[in-house]
């Protein structure tokens, strides 16, 4: 079974970038996962606040 993840940028603003990039927080976006359980959207979460701390 393929699962997908999908994340939402809420602000009314083109994203601009990659993710991992993290323009969507200087440009004040909020990032919504969205997908079924067991689809790592809590890893990914985690991954980009650790970038985010770097």
């Amino acid at each position: 079974m393929h699962r997908q993840l999908g994340l939402l940028l809420v602000s009314g603003k083109a994203p601009v970038g990659p993710l991992e990039s993290l323009h969507f927080i200087t440009r004040a976006q909020d990032l919504v996962p969205y997908a079924d359980p067991g689809t790592v959207k809590t890893h990914v979460a985690t991954a980009l606040v650790a970038a985010a701390c770097r």
